[in-house]
């Protein structure tokens, strides 16, 4: 039966957008064929990435949807591991350009339905929507800059705290290393997100993480199980495994996942994984109960007003979103959906035959 994985490529973090997009094609797959969406906004590019994607897990291929943390009913991916094919949109702010078109990637510009000579008319008025929408994303990049501050400074005393030396050695014996064989490739990285600030509230798509592995839940401070997966990292690239890394949505160097393909391991800091795991890992045994104690209200400080300041960047975004919904009715009026359903449908049914 076939799958449909969900991911974030990119995400409003509290260092702004921050994009993986390199990351979804994975280093180890083999990719034929990479279709660049072209267009403004509300030109279809969303609805040609869902058709191609419905009709390809009619057909019984596993999916991969990458949403977009701007909207996350519109996707910015859609790949095809076992065909090696990915469809993505190439316009801001993830502006993406062939690198080999004609050969490999090609380019799919829905623009080309829109009349672009009377859209001109509208020139003030998507002028003065792009700037409100501008207003507000720093609005919330400046929310969720504080609200990383104050777990950073956190994460700053927990380290304070943590015997790194004993943080190593559990590592060491998690793994082990009698029994593993070196992988078949050079270590490689898939970076994305699973989380993200969007204006839907946030938003987790960890279970499509989770399944089909053996799961390992790290308990404690999220920055421990970060070291905790980043020495685990270190080793698994040693051993030429892939490693599959998912990031925190407000820190975007914070791990929050980790997949190891070739040991069909993943290792986790969600508290959701409490029943699928078949291990668990108790790090904060690896803190100074003194140290964690004499820090207690500085923690409950942080945490109280980070998550005011990431409940106001989330409200920036719908505010952000609500405008840029305005836009796309201004370029709905000057499209040619007709002519865009007949392209869209004969680019999937040609694809199809030539599968």
């Amino acid at each position: 039966m076939s799958t449909i994985k969900h991911y974030f490529p990119g995400g409003n973090t509290s260092k702004g957008f921050v994009n993986y997009f390199d990351g979804i094609v994975a280093p180890w797959v083999v990719n034929k064929r990479i279709y660049v969406l072209k267009g403004g906004p509300g030109v279809g590019k969303n609805t040609f990435m869902k058709l191609f994607g419905k009709k390809m897990f009619e057909a019984g291929f596993n999916l991969e949807y990458f949403h977009c943390a701007s909207d996350v009913n519109s996707l910015d991916a859609v790949h095809i591991p076992e065909v090696g094919v990915t469809m993505l949109d190439g316009t801001a702010p993830h502006v993406i350009d062939p690198v080999t078109p004609g050969a490999i990637d090609g380019i799919i510009n829905l623009g080309t339905y829109l009349n672009e000579k009377e859209l001109a008319h509208k020139s003030d008025e998507i002028l003065s929507l792009s700037l409100d929408n501008k207003g507000y994303y720093k609005s919330t990049f400046a929310y969720l800059a504080g609200a990383g501050e104050l777990e950073t400074n956190s994460d700053y005393f927990y380290m304070n705290a943590l015997d790194y030396d004993e943080l190593r050695c559990e590592v060491q014996d998690f793994f082990g290393t009698s029994e593993l064989k070196l992988g078949r490739n050079r270590g490689e990285m898939r970076k994305l997100f699973s989380e993200a600030y969007t204006p839907q509230g946030f938003i987790n798509y960890e279970d499509s993480i989770f399944d089909g592995y053996k799961v390992t839940l790290l308990t404690g401070p999220s920055i421990i199980a970060s070291e905790y997966m980043k020495l685990a990292i270190h080793f698994a690239l040693f051993m030429g495994y892939g490693c599959q890394i998912f990031y925190s949505a407000l820190l975007p160097d914070k791990v929050k996942h980790l997949v190891i393909e070739d040991l069909d391991l993943c290792i986790t800091t969600s508290d959701t994984a409490k029943d699928k795991a078949d291990q668990v890992v108790d790090l904060l045994s690896l803190l100074d109960p003194i140290k964690l104690e004499k820090y207690q209200d500085t923690f409950e400080f942080n945490e109280l007003y980070r998550k005011q300041l990431v409940e106001a960047g989330i409200g920036s975004l719908k505010k952000a979103k609500k405008v840029h919904d305005d836009m796309e009715l201004i370029y709905r009026e000057y499209m040619d959906f007709e002519g865009v359903d007949v392209f869209t449908q004969k680019f999937v049914d040609d694809f199809m035959t030539d599968l």
